[in-house]
Parts: structure tokens; sequence; C-alpha cells
């Protein structure tokens, strides 16, 4: 026997089905720009491109600036780079309905000169590319489910917008501010980062946060009067050495330095050294712990003769623990999943997202349900092509059952 959900939805789902060529030259169209995160040319361009596909289905498009990415540069000076601005679509307005954010980035880890840009169809129904699975993809699900919900009775019963951010990979260091707006401004959160190659979804997610220590010692001749410098670089080994002793398996927390700049001849006692790492934490109490052990590190190195530390940096996003309201939203995606007939797990990540910062800030969300895809971040990056269609339409369940939800609750 169907379920009230297979038989109401049934249309809606064959809409999808019927349309996921569209979908598949969306992904392919958009995956051909470069957006990488630095690329703000790139990102525009790509920009008017959703833009004009979305236009038919919004009621407003705006573009919402972000300051400049600032950063500490070899020598310890602020380096001020732009980033390109992010794009807000809002759907028509309807008193009284379930409020959804439809969210995922634009931009990429992929440099405009890396010799990633092609896009290919290959053997076993798999799609090749830059961005093809995080998240041009995703972007062109979320597109494909709006545009079904608004041909739809569903559409009267919804209010949504899509937000799509330009400097998620470099951890959303811009937009981080406007989250907390946007997890007020609805009741469930969607976001479309890529599914686990089997189509898991990401539950728990660690919290991370990128650093940077400046340490500032004194320049001298190093045969002449080696003994009146003060070595960053030398006082830096010492603070890479602690900084590695803070990792723990046994907790989860890790600390990987990622590059270490300064110096220059080496017979000059070098004054200036730049340590570049990430933290990551799975709770709350040990992102407290890491900032205290860090203040105290940078305390320490400030102790030293001749020598200044500052410390730079923030946890960017908390740990994602799923609450009550996620936990819920999770166990109705798996439902909806069993609907479709497909499995549905749930799994932790060391990973983070946007959906670590909207939780955060009282939002609930489901952050994975992007297409499935594999080797992200890597040349060898690639997308599913039917998981298009499976999981717009698990989208598609996913709102109708909110919906439902929302109105047996009121009645």
């Amino acid at each position: 026997m169907k379920s009230k959900t297979d038989t109401d939805s049934r249309p809606l789902l064959e809409i999808i089905q019927a349309d996921s060529e569209r979908m598949l030259n969306h992904t392919i169209e958009w995956s051909r720009v470069n957006t990488h995160s630095l690329n703000p040319d790139g990102i525009r361009r790509l920009s008017g491109m959703v833009s004009e596909a979305f236009a038919p289905l919004a009621s407003r498009i705006s573009s919402i600036e972000l300051p400049d990415l600032i950063e500490i540069d070899s020598r310890g000076r602020q380096q001020h780079t732009p980033l390109a601005p992010c794009l807000a679509i809002q759907g028509p307005r309807r008193l009284h309905a379930l409020r959804l954010l439809f969210m995922i980035h634009l931009d990429t880890v992929y440099p405009s000169d890396g010799g990633f840009d092609s896009v290919q169809r290959r053997e076993g129904g798999i799609l090749h590319g830059p961005g093809v699975a995080d998240a041009k993809g995703g972007m062109a699900v979320i597109h494909q489910v709006l545009s079904a919900i608004e041909q739809s009775p569903l559409a009267a019963r919804i209010e949504w917008q899509v937000f799509l951010n330009t400097d998620e990979e470099l951890g959303s260091p811009g937009s981080m501010p406007l989250m907390p707006e946007l997890a007020r401004s609805a009741d469930f959160g969607l976001l479309y980062e890529p599914a686990l190659p089997d189509g898991s979804l990401i539950a728990n997610r660690k919290g991370s946060g990128n650093f940077t220590l400046l340490i500032k010692g004194r320049a001298a001749h190093a045969g002449r009067e080696f003994f009146a410098g003060r070595s960053a670089i030398h006082l830096a080994a010492q603070a890479v050495v602690q900084l590695a002793e803070m990792s723990s398996a046994a907790n989860g927390t890790t600390i990987n330095v990622g590059s270490i700049d300064g110096g220059g001849p080496v017979n000059v006692v070098a004054d200036i050294a730049v340590v570049r790492f990430n933290a990551r934490v799975r709770s709350l109490a040990a992102m407290h712990q890491v900032q205290s052990e860090l203040q105290a590190l940078t305390n320490q190195l400030n102790a030293n003769d001749g020598f200044t530390a500052q410390l730079f940096g923030e946890f960017s996003s908390p740990p994602k623990l799923v609450d009550q309201k996620t936990a819920a939203l999770l166990q109705l995606a798996q439902g909806c999943a069993t609907t479709l007939g497909i499995p549905l797990e749930l799994k932790d990540s060391g990973g983070v997202c946007d959906g670590n910062k909207l939780l955060a800030g009282g939002l609930p969300n489901i952050d994975t349900l992007g297409v499935r895809g594999r080797d992200i971040h890597s040349h060898n990056e690639i997308m599913w092509v039917d998981s298009l269609v499976e999981r717009a339409q698990l989208s598609l369940l996913l709102v109708e059952s909110l919906v439902r939800h929302k109105e047996e609750r009121h009645a």
C-alpha cells in the first residue's frame, strides 16, 4: 500500500525526473566557470548565470557585498584581498508559510591557472570536473526543487530564500557575520554540500578555526652579532612543537601547521616568522580549552626577551553537535529516503561547513543534501549523474514532510 506522501508527491517527483537533463546541463555549464574563492570576476560571471536561471522563480535577487579578506603576509603585514559579492534570492512572500533557507557556496578551491578547467562525461554515469560535486551540482538541485515546487500547490505553503556565498572555501570570513540573521530568518536550513560517496548525510561535525601566529624578533649579522639578534624562526620552531603537542587522538583535537614563512639570507638572524595553522575540535569544551592554550602559548612567547608574538584568527565554525530539532530533521530525511527506496545513513565528520555556523545561530539544518560525489578538492573530483534526480527528489519529499508536520502541529 502506498503512503499518502507517495501519492501526493508523484507528480512533483515526475517533474524532477522529466527535467533531469536540465539539472545536468546547469551543472556542466556552471562548473565550466572558474569560481576560485579569490577569482571575483569568475564568481560574478557565475552569479549572473545563476541569477538568470532563478529569475522566473524569484521575487527579488540581490548582491551582498563582502568586506575584503584580511591575511597576514610573510613579513607580518596585513594584506587585503577583494571578495566577490554573495547572491541572495528571495522567493514570493507568503504569510504563515513554512520558512526555508536553501544554501550553498558559489566558490571552489581550484585556482584559475591550475589547469583543471574542463568538464567531461565518463562511462558509468560519471561527471568529472571542477566543482561538479562541491558544489555546482548542489546548486542545480536547489534550482530544480524550487522549480518543481513553484509549479505545485505546495508553493503556497512555503516561503523560501536561497543564499549563495562566495567565500565558504576560505572558512566564510566575509559572510560569517551574515549567518546569525540568516539563521533567524528561517525555520529550517537545507544546505547542499555534497553527500558522502554512499549518499550518507553528515550529522555531527567538528569545529574548526584558522589561526596565524606572528613572531617578531631582532635582526643581526649571523657572524658578527649572532647573540645580539633574536631569531623569530628559532622561537617559531619551539612554538610549532608546542602546537603539535596540543593534538590529541583521545579527544579528537587536532592542530595542523600548514605553513611557516619568514627569514631571508642565512647570514642574517631572522626577525620575522609567520606560522599558519588549523585547529579542529569535537566539543565546545575542547574549543575553549584550545583557545585558552593558544593564548597561554602567545603569552609565553611574549615573555622571551626581545620577542613579540601576536595571535590572529578564531574558531569560525563551532562544533556542530546535533540537537533535538536537528535530530528530528535528520530522521525525517531518512523516512523520505525510505519512501524513495534509497539507503540513507548518518555519519559524523571532521570537516566543517556553514551548517556549523547556522546551527550555532539556532537554525536546525541538514548540510549534505547535495549530489553524491568523490575526490572533492582534487583534480579527480566527480559526481554521479543519477544522484541529481535522487537528491532533488529527496529534498522535495523532505520539504513536503516539513510542511505537513507544521500544519499538523497547528491543526
